[in-house]
């Protein structure tokens, strides 16, 4: 086993010094193995064929395309293994088109083509941050793992099964295909976009400094969807590694989205205005599944703290016809703010008292208190709209 500093030395030698990430889109680097290897077994067996598109060719295609995702598949089983050893609780998991996600306190399931049809990933979040960050270095290195150890059990399998020739090379391309995908995730590879390899996310954990302190803050937020600890109560230490710049614009934009629920938590109305424009402003780097949340809140933020009706009404109307999955208590308490800010008191109440029915089937959490906190604010607002209609009737009768 190679020890951390080494592990270090090794990819700073095969890197360069300075540089932290091959920029190879992942799927690109799969797909490219793949040929290779069928490349290099025509050339080994051109002997003993020659059609190249032969009966052995397309039931080894065939086999591919049948085992791929449930490999993508026992590498994401790994990372939720992983996570559930540490005490992290899963919020989601994505294998190609099929998503299970946790969402108004349930299990929800759906079939998504517009997520990566290749790729997988598992959320998790922390319940407990001591030794956050070995706890976050045994989730992320547990689907390298499972992937590794399919291989090998595949392989074993294929060289010493006595069944058909079908099973062998079933065997024989599955430990091939898991093997190219532990090289690939375990290699600090960067697609140039939000995602990154599980070596980059274990090589920042194992450096150390800025890299390792922006995952660790980021899992330490992320608590709330998990424990009682609100966003108000986050070490405010962890905001400016959040937001700090240099790092990926999808990174900033989630960073900017984490500040501004802790600045809103706090009261800090203006340092939550200034987070979520910066946020709108960064070109091009909205992760797709944070479209419609940036665009309910900028309804949500326009309406209650800066009046500004038209552009609150614009935004949601916008949201409302996005298919990207949001909570529906994120919806309905964006909703309810517009309603207040144009006056329409019934519609907001309505709005309001189908948030609090699903508020009361969802577990307590800390991201739920502070979502509590801001439906009651409205519902005081949509009251003060009665009161404030029943003293203008009476000044209008008086006169």
């Amino acid at each position: 086993m190679i020890p951390a500093r080494g592990f270090r030395k090794l990819i700073e030698y095969l890197l360069g010094k300075g540089r932290e990430t091959w920029d190879v889109p992942p799927v690109s680097l799969l797909l490219s193995s793949v040929l290779l290897g069928w490349l290099v077994y025509r050339l080994v067996h051109l002997p003993e064929h020659i059609g190249l598109l032969g009966p052995e060719l397309r039931e080894l295609i065939l086999i591919a395309l049948v085992a791929y995702l449930p490999i993508v598949l026992i590498h994401e089983l790994g990372h939720l293994f992983a996570a559930k050893v540490v005490g992290f609780r899963i919020r989601l998991l994505h294998v190609g088109p099929f998503v299970m996600e946790r969402r108004d306190g349930d299990w929800q399931a759906r079939f998504d083509i517009k997520t990566s049809l290749t790729g997988g990933q598992v959320r998790s979040v922390p319940v407990s941050l001591d030794h956050l960050r070995l706890k976050a270095l045994f989730m992320i290195a547990g689907g390298p793992v499972a992937s590794l150890l399919f291989a090998l059990v595949a392989a074993v399998a294929a060289a010493y099964s006595s069944s058909s020739a079908t099973f062998v090379h079933a065997a024989g391309l599955s430990s091939f295909l898991s093997l190219v995908l532990f090289a690939i995730t375990i290699l600090p590879l960067s697609g140039g976009g939000p995602r990154r390899s599980d070596g980059l996310l274990m090589l920042r954990l194992m450096r150390g400094g800025r890299g390792s302190d922006l995952l660790c803050a980021s899992y330490a937020c992320a608590s709330s969807f998990s424990t009682e600890v609100r966003p108000r109560d986050w070490n405010p230490a962890w905001i400016p590694s959040l937001i700090a710049g240099g790092q990926p614009p999808a990174d900033e934009f989630t960073g900017l989205l984490t500040a501004y629920a802790y600045s809103v938590d706090t009261g800090k109305i203006a340092e939550a205005g200034a987070y979520l424009d910066r946020a709108r402003a960064l070109p091009g780097c909205v992760p797709g599944d944070q479209s419609r949340s940036i665009l309910l809140e900028s309804a949500y933020f326009a309406a209650r703290h800066r009046n500004e009706i038209a552009e609150a009404r614009l935004c949601f109307d916008v949201a409302a016809r996005s298919r990207a999955p949001v909570e529906s208590l994120h919806v309905l308490r964006c909703e309810a703010a517009v309603l207040v800010a144009e006056g329409r008191r019934e519609d907001a109440l309505r709005t309001l008292q189908t948030a609090n029915t699903i508020i009361s089937r969802m577990t307590k959490t800390g991201d739920l208190m502070a979502e509590c906190d801001l439906v009651h604010d409205l519902e005081v607002r949509a009251q003060n709209l009665h009161l404030a209609e029943s003293s203008d009737q009476k000044l209008h009768h008086e006169t």
